[in-house]
């Protein structure tokens, strides 16, 4: 069937040229006869009206003709009756058109139907039609809902003009995204991605905008591949982690389990700013207990301890010392002087150190006869993995490195029960040194840690202006504190 006659034809190609014509008449009339840019734009502001409205008329003429064809042709005489008129207004790219749609009911039964709405594939109640539609679905993959509601309210209509009114809000793209019925594309599943992306709409907040410890769990983790070999697991971790759990070894710090009952010291080690309530604890505490899932570990000095392997120590490096003197004053002349007063001056050194530590070790006992808890540490145990809930130490014993001790022999009771991850818990997301959590980052990544990213938190919005209040109410609260 022949939907467009000739009539409506050239009918069409006399209204393009006479509207046309009389546009650039009008335009022509609006310039200026001194010399100015003004003219131009002018000129070029009259040119895009003349050809949108020229292009919106012709579509209404066209879908008139497509409409009357259908409704004086044989077909539709036979199989259906003429229901009623509807006026119908459709946005389109070059603005919004008003136009008569026909319904048309069956002869044979109640059912009825627009034939333009099925001829083009509208949708009786769209406002916006197929192709803006289409825009806003490719658009929305590359920007936020807002600016691309935004870009497309650009391209419609006159494309000259000073300002323009934004037609599709936030909310329409959303909702016109929703409605889309677009084809599900067949995919192949991977194993073992680097990275996974993840499409919100603008209704869902991150709520871990910056680098630091601002939402319920941490963005970033730091997780170490544990070995069964001591040897080999101890060796993988960086020289100064190394170090310190020497240095804390020798400093008296011994590790043990601790109980319930314990619970309210190890919560005195925690930086409260970061922490949650002791109730939270204990609460964690029970529920993973009941199935052998959590432990709790402390670092105690112990000052008797720490005195023998002082005095130890001092007395191995004072022999060693006193050879080293003998070699240099032996060897005055000779090339080596150089390298022994090197190892000479690096022995004094030592040696000083080990008679401070003497004398910090009787302090320690005259205040501590006993010992003296200085870290602890909580964790889960799940499947293959430990995780470290919480840790924290005293930061009067800081230089004992107890939690370095800690960390070590926690590692090493679990690799050798067959755990293959221990898993750091959260650093921030700033790397460089010379920010605040720089100490944190560096404490748990020498344990031969990589660090995983994962996606974040979200918050589904449902009120924007009270959740940014709230929000804000919180931060001065912070302030207060």
């Amino acid at each position: 069937m022949n939907i467009i006659s000739n009539n409506y034809i050239n009918l069409l190609k006399e209204m393009i040229i006479s509207k046309f014509s009389e546009n650039v008449k009008s335009a022509l009339n609006k310039t200026n006869d001194n010399p100015t840019v003004f003219n131009y734009i002018t000129l070029l502001s009259s040119l895009d009206n003349s050809l949108s409205n020229i292009a919106k008329e012709s579509l209404i003429t066209i879908f008139e003709a497509i409409d009357n064809g259908f409704k004086d042709s044989k077909e539709r005489k036979t199989h259906y009756h003429i229901k009623a008129y509807h006026k119908s207004s459709l946005m389109t790219i070059f603005g919004e058109i008003t136009f008569k749609r026909t319904f048309y009911s069956y002869k044979d039964n109640k059912g009825s139907f627009c034939y333009l709405d099925s001829f083009l594939c509208l949708n009786k109640y769209d406002y916006f039609d197929p192709y803006i539609k289409s825009l806003v679905i490719d658009y929305s993959t590359k920007y936020s809902f807002q600016k691309t509601g935004y870009l497309i309210s650009e391209m419609i209509g006159n494309r000259i003009e000073l300002s323009k009114e934004c037609l599709l809000s936030r909310q329409i793209v959303r909702n016109i995204i929703i409605k889309s019925t677009m084809p599900i594309p067949k995919y192949e599943q991977i194993d073992n991605v680097e990275t996974l992306y993840v499409m919100a709409d603008e209704k869902f907040i991150h709520t871990q905008r910056n680098n630091n410890f601002n939402s319920f769990l941490p963005r970033w983790n730091v997780v170490t591949k544990l070995n069964p070999s001591s040897q080999v697991l101890f060796s993988s971790f960086s020289k100064q982690t190394k170090n310190k759990i020497r240095k804390s070894y020798r400093r008296g710090i011994s590790i043990y389990k601790g109980t319930k009952n314990e619970l309210k010291l190890f919560y005195s080690f925690l930086d409260k700013s970061i922490s949650e309530r002791i109730e939270y604890y204990i609460s964690y505490y029970d529920i993973f207990k009941e199935k052998d899932m959590i432990e709790l570990y402390f670092a105690k000095l112990n000052p008797s301890t720490f005195i023998q392997t002082s005095n130890k120590l001092f007395e191995n490096k004072h022999k060693r010392n006193a050879h080293l003197t003998n070699l240099v004053q032996e060897n005055t002349k000779s090339k080596a002087v150089n390298r022994y007063i090197s190892l000479k001056m690096n022995s004094d050194k030592l040696l000083n150190n080990y008679k401070q530590d003497i004398i910090s070790a009787n302090s320690i006992f005259s205040s501590y006869p006993n010992g003296v808890i200085v870290a602890a540490s909580l964790i889960i145990k799940y499947n293959n993995e430990i995780f470290f809930l919480a840790e924290g130490y005293n930061k009067e014993f800081k230089r004992f490195c107890a939690n370095h001790l800690m960390k070590w022999v926690i590692i090493n009771e679990y690799a050798k029960k067959g755990y293959s991850i221990a898993n750091h818990n959260g650093i921030s997301g700033d790397f460089k040194s010379n920010k605040p959590y720089y100490g944190l980052y560096k404490y748990k990544i020498g344990f031969n840690g990589d660090i995983y990213e994962y996606i974040g938190e979200f918050n589904l919005v449902i009120n924007k202006y009270l959740y940014f209040f709230i929000n804000k109410f919180k931060f001065f609260e912070k302030i207060k504190k």
